[in-house]
C-alpha cells in the first residue's frame, strides 16, 4: 500500500552509532510504524553525496502507481462528483456543517 514511500532519516553525523541505532528503533517503533507496516521503507542519509545517491536510486527503482482518483476518472469514466476523493470532502463538509450549527446553537443560547 505504501511501497513507495521512502522515509529519510539524516543527521547521522551528529550522534554515535549506539545513540543512533537506538533512536531509530525508536521511529520505526513508535512514530513510523504504522506507514512501515504498509510497506514504507526507512532509508538512512549520512550528509554524504554517496548516501544522497543510494537514496535517489532507490526511489528511481519504484513502480509508479496510479492515484485511485486516476483510475475512478480514466478507467472507471467516473465524474469527479462520483469518485472516492468527492465523497471524502462531502463526508468532511458535512461534518463541519454539523459542528458548526452545534455551536451556533450553543451562541444562541446564551
Amino acid at each position: 500500500m505504501l511501497k513507495n514511500v521512502v522515509i529519510v532519516m539524516n543527521m547521522w553525523g551528529e550522534v554515535g552509532q549506539a545513540k543512533g541505532k537506538m533512536r531509530e528503533a525508536e521511529l520505526k517503533n513508535k512514530f513510523f510504524k504504522s506507514a512501515l507496516d504498509k510497506g514504507a521503507q526507512m532509508l538512512r542519509h549520512d550528509n554524504t553525496v554517496e548516501s544522497a545517491h543510494n537514496i535517489l536510486r532507490h526511489i528511481i527503482q519504484n513502480h509508479l502507481l496510479p492515484l485511485k482518483i486516476q483510475c475512478e476518472l480514466v478507467d472507471e469514466k467516473k465524474g469527479l462528483e462520483q469518485t472516492a476523493a468527492a465523497q471524502e470532502v462531502e463526508n468532511q463538509v458535512q461534518e463541519l456543517i454539523q459542528k458548526h450549527q452545534v455551536e451556533m446553537k450553543r451562541l444562541q443560547g446564551e
